[in-house]
């Protein structure tokens, strides 16, 4: 059963049209204050400049940096390896 059908939300006695018209005003105007604050918080940090994003985290570059040590040092490794099998092969 849809909350949004026509039995309101799993109560089959519950009729739309017997609902208080200042319950239902309050219920917008509680919802349009509120969708107006998240709003304006969003606007708010939109306009600042900064760029959100998952290049700007904090420590993101420390990580990106000890990542990239790691693959070059794993990579020397194996490249390492190769050349002993290489010449252990060539014998």
């Amino acid at each position: 059963m849809s909350l949004l059908g026509p039995g309101g939300g799993g109560d089959p006695s519950f009729d739309p049209n017997s609902v208080d018209p200042a319950a239902t005003r309050r219920t917008a105007i509680g919802q349009a204050v509120v969708l107006g604050v998240i709003g304006g918080v969003f606007v708010l940090v939109k306009s600042s400049g900064k760029e959100f994003g998952l290049d700007n985290a904090p420590g993101r570059a420390e990580q990106a940096a000890k990542k990239e040590a790691e693959k070059k040092a794993s990579l020397a490794a194996y490249k390492e390896k190769t050349e002993a099998l290489k010449a252990a092969a060539g014998r």
